[in-house]
């Protein structure tokens, strides 16, 4: 998936292509993923890549957060409060607020799957 990132200020894709390669990639990585998010930096490196990542290309995290077990999804919450935090404390405005809207998704999915 980061390849495709890096191609994408040297490529036209006007006509959706790279997007749509890396949208195949997201739906494998995330399945895998899935499986070993219990893992280390597995979680992280995912919301990492959703923080700094550019292009709207990332479409299903929010999803894949949403349908983590309890304890993956508590990791993804103490994750992304790090991540908030050296954010912050590095006065990176705009993945800061990619972040915090990562978080609040985060908990208005884990509130959809409780009621």
């Amino acid at each position: 998936m980061t390849v495709i990132i890096e191609m994408m200020d040297r490529v036209d894709d006007s006509l959706a292509d790279m997007s749509e390669v890396f949208a195949a990639s997201e739906r494998t990585y995330l399945a895998l993923a899935r499986d070993h998010a219990g893992l280390d930096g597995i979680v992280r490196d995912l919301l990492e890549l959703a923080v700094w990542e550019d292009y709207g290309l990332l479409r299903s995290v929010g999803d894949f957060l949403g349908a983590l077990q309890e304890e993956h999804a508590n990791l993804a919450v103490r994750e992304l409060s790090g991540i908030i935090a050296d954010l912050r404390r590095e006065r990176l405005d705009d993945q800061l607020a990619r972040a915090l809207r990562q978080k609040s998704e985060h908990h208005r999915h884990v509130g959809d799957h409780r009621r």
